[in-house]
């Protein structure tokens, strides 16, 4: 089951850099109409397209930033990152088709008993450490 909790983690990670790659065309393609637009001498529609490429921009990091965080998380085993992954599992169910497929497979791996096993002994093992530490002052 670990190699399926690594691959959701590249899957993750990788949806992210795509929705950073999508923001940054979205952005030079709206703002080089817009700069088109203005020096035609027109402002209006230069503002009207800043204001569409910051709104797109913002909600397309808004969605690659929890997307990469999950997949890091995924990676290095964190309790945390099953469930933000499991979250955004359900939100992507509604992006057919790429969204749905990975998903579904999302879901239906860190749903496993043996992934729950898998993050929580992890999970014990990094607070074991803190407690010898503390037991031997």
């Amino acid at each position: 089951m670990r190699k399926h909790v690594t691959i959701i983690g590249a899957l993750y990670i990788g949806m992210g850099v795509l929705l950073i790659l999508a923001a940054i065309i979205v952005a030079v393609t709206l703002l080089g109409a817009g700069w088109i637009t203005l020096t035609s001498g027109e402002n209006l529609p230069f503002w009207i397209l800043l204001t569409v490429t910051l709104v797109t921009g913002f909600f397309l990091l808004l969605f690659a930033v929890p997307h990469i965080v999950a997949g890091i998380g995924l990676l290095n085993l964190k309790p945390w990152s099953r469930y933000l992954a499991m979250v955004l599992a359900v939100f992507g169910l509604f992006n057919i088709p790429v969204g749905t497929a990975i998903g579904v497979y999302t879901l239906w791996a860190l749903v496993q008993d043996k992934v729950e096993q898998l993050f929580s002994e992890q999970g014990q093992a990094q607070e074991q450490p803190a407690k010898d530490s503390v037991s031997e002052l």
